[in-house]
């Protein structure tokens, strides 16, 4: 009887810790949604739901983000600092692809460190584009792979939801003024310069 109270009670316990469990959610947020051919934006990987400096944080991750490379050029990356300083804390690694860009970074730091550093949400690191050709692109995400900081066993965190965003490409070059506009007014300008001329 005493068993079977304990197995009992350590389900009611799972099932409270699990209950109190935030959602993980990993998102791409765009500082615009519409630029111009040769302008820029930059887009956040954003994750979220780990919990405010927490016992669960992430030592290392691998996050793929897809676009259309006929719309968007892929310009630069930035990491972010909540993993430890890079070089010395932490080691980063950008691979890309046509249409794929995966920021790749790694941590030295012990698991306490970085449950001190992470807040609930941040930015995993930041990719810049610029506007290529008219059009719209989709960003999404490919492979990924977060790892928590457990002391005694890494553990792949899986997030609950993905959050995809998309950048429209528009040209808004001036129009060329027709030849014949050109012409009219070319033979006003000579009237005008003829009669003060007389």
């Amino acid at each position: 009887m005493k068993a079977l109270k304990h197995v009992l009670f350590s389900i009611l316990l799972l099932g409270i810790i699990n209950s109190a469990q935030a959602t993980i959610i990993l998102s791409l947020e765009t500082s615009e949604t519409t630029i111009d051919v040769g302008d820029s934006v930059a887009v956040d990987v954003v994750l979220s739901g780990l919990g405010d400096f927490s016992a669960v944080s992430v030592s290392s991750f691998v996050v793929e983000v897809l676009f259309d490379s006929t719309v968007l050029n892929f310009d630069s990356e930035s990491y972010t600092g909540l993993l430890g300083d890079i070089p010395t804390e932490a080691d980063p690694f950008t691979s890309i692809a046509p249409g794929s860009v995966t920021l790749d970074l790694l941590s030295f730091l012990f698991d306490f460190e970085l449950d001190a550093l992470q807040p609930e949400s941040f930015t995993l690191g930041t990719l810049n584009f610029s506007g290529l050709s008219n059009g719209v692109s989709a960003l999404s995400f490919g492979s990924t792979e977060l790892i928590d900081t457990d002391p005694t066993l890494p553990v792949a965190l899986v997030p609950d939801a993905f959050q995809t965003s998309s950048v429209n490409v528009a040209s808004t070059s001036v129009p060329e003024p027709a030849p014949v506009l050109l012409m009219l007014f070319g033979s006003i300008a000579m009237l005008m310069v003829r009669k003060k001329a007389k």
